[in-house]
Parts: structure tokens; sequence; C-alpha cells
């Protein structure tokens, strides 16, 4: 069970990593707007943006814990492993995809990413009209690049986990329904009857402060 409950904290650092380096992205990209803000404020991103990126890592841990119930009834680890590996890279992908395009189309239009911008998947030849060749290519560059290096952290430092496992009492599955449980509270944002929101995040009187601690996936999937 030991083997199990450290391959869930190493996925949670795993993407929580991903998140903060997506807000490290997205104020680097959109220099021109971050060289407004002093230390202090862009720091602050990350404290007060903290409540998105621990709700979405609540529903990561949500989604590998199901894996690893599966995993206390069977002894081929190789298919869980396979099954991992294949649930992050969908998410891995999808989350890339929100990650180069949220910080490119708020440099456009100044707002982050939402649900909307899939109308416009129905006439993508239109979408991309007005945007050079050269530069949707440095943006396909960057997101593969971006996918590479976080599944390359992905396999050595979380994927060899699903080796380790070892025989448990069907009894653990008790602690990771618990778990599961538990990850409400920071999905939710809270104990309290409002649910997270995304003005939750903000802090400062500044719109692009608040914008930036944003959780870009979060606010696509809200």
């Amino acid at each position: 069970m030991k083997s199990r409950l450290q391959l869930i904290l190493f996925y949670a650092i795993f993407w929580l990593t991903f998140f903060e380096f997506s807000r490290i992205l997205f104020l680097v990209y959109n220099h021109a707007l971050t060289a407004g803000l002093d230390w202090s404020t862009i720091f602050h991103t990350f404290i007060s943006g903290f409540a998105h990126d621990a709700s979405m890592v609540g529903y990561m841990v949500e989604l590998v814990s199901i894996l690893l119930c599966i995993s206390i009834f069977t002894k081929e680890n190789g298919k869980i492993r396979i099954a991992l590996n294949v649930l992050t890279i969908v998410l891995l992908t999808a989350g890339t995809i929100i990650t180069v395009s949220d910080a490119e189309l708020y440099r456009n239009w100044g707002y982050r990413m939402d649900a909307s911008v899939l109308e416009y998947l129905a006439t993508p030849k239109e979408a991309i009209a007005s945007t050079p060749v050269w530069h949707i290519a440095l943006l396909v560059l960057l997101a593969i690049t971006i996918f590479v290096g976080f599944y390359w952290i992905y396999k050595k430092w979380v994927a060899t986990l699903c080796n380790k496992f070892e025989k448990t009492k069907s009894l653990n599955l008790v602690i990771l329904i618990l778990l599961m449980g538990a990850m409400i509270i920071p999905i939710r944002g809270g104990l309290s009857v409002a649910t997270l929101r995304t003005g939750a995040v903000y802090f400062s009187k500044k719109p692009f402060a608040n914008h930036a601690a944003i959780n870009d996936q979060w606010h696509f999937l809200f």
C-alpha cells in the first residue's frame, strides 16, 4: 500500500509542478503586462492562485486513485502502468494545448481562455487566418517541447512506481476511498457552502494580476 500512496503523492506533485509552470509561462509570454507588476504581486499570483491549482490536483488524484483501487484486485501491474500512461498522455496533451493557447489568446484578446473558443473549431481556417504560419509553427513547437519535457519527468519519477506495487489487503481499499472523498475539499475550495469560483483567486486592484492567478485548465473546465 505504501507504494500506491507514494505514487499518488508524486502524481499530485507532478501536476502541481505543471500548473505552476503554466502560470510562469503565462507571465513570461505576456511579459509586457508582467513588467507592470512588482515582485511581491507576481509572487502573490502563485499564492492566491493555489486554490485553483489544488482543485485541479484534487481531480487528478481522484482519477489516479480509481486506477489504484483496481490495482488492489489485480496482479497485472503492467496493465495498470499502461492505463496510467494513457491517462497521463491524454491529460497532459489537453493541459499543454490549453496552456499554450491560453497564453497566446490572452496576448491578443485580454482574457483567459474558456470554453467559448470551442466555437471556433467549426471554422479553424477563419480562426487562424490572421496568424502567420511561422507563429503557429512556433506555438506548436513550444507545445511539443512542454509535452515531451513533462512526460519525461512523469516517466522517470512517477510511472516507475507502478513496478513497486506489492500485494496488499483488500481492506486497504477503504484508505483509497477515504482519500478520494477527502479530495472533495480542495476540489470545492474548502468546506463552505459556496463552491470555488474564478473570482476566488482575485487579490489585486490590477486586472492582469488577478488574471495571472487563475489556473487556465481550471478556468477552461469551469
